[in-house]
Formats: structure tokens, sequence, C-alpha cells
């Protein structure tokens, strides 16, 4: 079950192709990381799901090689996420958590910033990139740790046990974003719910990985739009829905931030603009959207309202 290689790694220089890293001795990880990895640069990392693999996490790998020269890390944890839930959520989670973060202490410990890294994790691999962080070495934490949509049942990832789930501990700054109403309060330092954290646009009633995949499409979009999804601050859906939360402060949901800057307001026009434009690409049954239709905008802007919450629990 253990396997032969777990990461796959990207860089602008290898043309964006794959290459493989095996974990295995120290000598056989100088040899390789000298040659795939650029320890100046950022590096970004991604876990994909149960039951999925890295190449789930291509198109957003495709969208920071686009907009920076970065090291981009795939997690490939595929052998062991493959199986029962129950099973792999006890055993093969901190494993390859445990394991993630092992790699990043070695990249640490031959030249890397652990204020270069930003960990991003979909479903289980949310846990995982939270394992990896608590695996840091000598109590350090990575930049930063943004969670998808991550796994939660009362028995498996627990959010009254934060040592068995991501939480604020396991990087300087944990964003989450919620889209199938798995955790339904703020387990990071801030966290997003786009429609509510509940039911996405255009997946009523689909049973396949729609709502909970829409996480990663909205990261990744997030990524390369000159726009972004505003968030506006609010206490609960209910209370969004009511308008009581329509002058609160507003954020950018994703993205590739840092420090302040993760927390900008853009002008309304711009934000309608390209949101129509992200949404008539999502869903089929929405054709003709133009920034100058403003009756279609206005529609299309209600199926994506999105609210955050600040952990107040840390």
């Amino acid at each position: 079950m253990f396997p032969k290689k777990l990461f796959g790694a990207y860089t602008l220089i290898l043309l964006m192709q794959l290459s493989c890293i095996h974990f295995g001795t120290t000598e056989e990880l100088v040899e390789e990381i000298s040659f795939q990895l650029f320890t100046s640069l950022e590096t970004k990392l991604f876990a994909h799901g149960l039951n999925s693999s890295p190449t789930y996490s291509y198109p957003t790998k495709n969208g920071y090689l686009e907009k920076q020269d970065c090291n981009f890390i795939a997690v490939d944890w595929s052998t062991m996420a493959t199986g029962n839930y129950s099973y792999v959520a006890t055993n093969y989670v901190p494993l390859a958590g445990t394991l993630t973060g092992q790699f990043i202490n070695f990249l640490v410990s031959h030249g890397a910033m652990l204020d270069d890294f930003h960990l991003t994790g979909h479903s289980f691999g949310a846990h995982v990139v939270g394992f990896a962080g608590a695996a840091i070495a000598s109590g350090g934490r990575v930049a930063r740790i943004t969670g998808l949509d991550p796994s939660h049942t009362d028995e498996f990832f627990p959010l009254d046990d934060v040592d068995e789930r991501l939480d604020v501990s396991d990087a300087n700054f944990v964003d989450i974003i919620h889209t199938e109403g798995r955790f339904t309060v703020p387990i990071g330092h801030i966290d997003f719910f786009p429609n509510g954290g509940l039911v996405q646009p255009g997946c009523e009633g689909v049973t396949t990985c729609c709502s909970h995949c829409r996480a990663v499409d909205y990261f990744t979009e997030s990524i390369t739009s000159e726009v972004g999804f505003r968030a506006v601050r609010c206490d609960s859906w209910d209370t969004f829905l009511s308008g009581a939360c329509n002058q609160n402060e507003s954020v950018l949901m994703g993205g590739i931030r840092s420090g302040n800057s993760y927390w900008r307001i853009l002008p309304n026009h711009q934000r309608r603009i390209t949101l129509c434009k992200r949404i008539a690409r999502w869903i089929s049954t929405f054709s003709g959207c133009s920034w100058q239709n403003f009756n279609i905008l206005y529609e299309l802007i209600k199926l994506l309202p999105i609210f955050y919450r600040i952990n107040k629990r840390h």
C-alpha cells in the first residue's frame, strides 16, 4: 500500500512537465531535488481527496504556473486514498500527511523557507495537508494552508478534536472554502461559504462530486482571475440572506495572497462582469451573458453569494 512515489514536482523551468520525486533515502532526494525544485521560489503543494489522484490538481497547477514562477508539488497518495472511507480516514490520512510533513522538513533542511510554502488540499486531502503542517519540525509553521471543502463527520475529522483534522495551528494562516455543508462553523482563521456553503449553483439533484468538487473549481479560478470572488463578512447564512450584512467589509476568496494583501475590495462593476462570465461558463442553462445586460447580470450575481466568518475560537 505504501506508494513508490509520493510527490510530483512541476516548475516553469521544466516547462510544466511532471517529474516524479520518489520518497526514498536522503541521498536519492538530494539528487532529485537539486534538479527539479528551486528552493528560492514559493512552493505550492496540493493533496487530492478520497478515491482521487494527483491529476485532479492539474488545473490548479496550470493556473499557478500561468501566473507566477513557482514550484508546484502534487502529492500522489492515491494508492492509500483508495478504498473504505473509515479505514482511509483513520489510517492513511495521518500517514500521508506525516510523510508530506517530513518531505517539507527535508526541503527546508536543504534551503527552502517555510514562509514560501502554501499547502492546499481537497476533501480528505485538506486533512492530509493539516497533518503535514503539524509535522513540521522544531515548532515551525508553513505560511498558509487552504482547505477545500474538508471532509467531516461526527466520527471522522470531528470538530472538537483538532488533533484529528485541519485546524488553525497547522499554519500561520488557514483559509477554508466550504461548498457542501460538511463543517458549518469556522475551522480556519477565515472560512468562506459560497452559496451558504451548501448546494452550489448547477449542482441541484446531482449525486456525483458536484458541490463538493466545486471548491476546487472556485479556488483554481481565483488564482488566474483579475477580479476574484468577493465575500462579505457575516455570522450566518440566514443573516446574509436578510441583507443585514450588505454593508459589512468584503474580501476576496482564494487566490494568490500573502499577508495583508489577502484582503482587498474591488469596484462593484468589476466584480459583476467577472462573476457573470464565470457563472455563465459553469451553468450551461445560461447563455448570452454580457456585462451590458444588467438584468441577466443581477440574476447571475444572486446565484453565487458568498459570506465569510472569522474564527473567534483561537
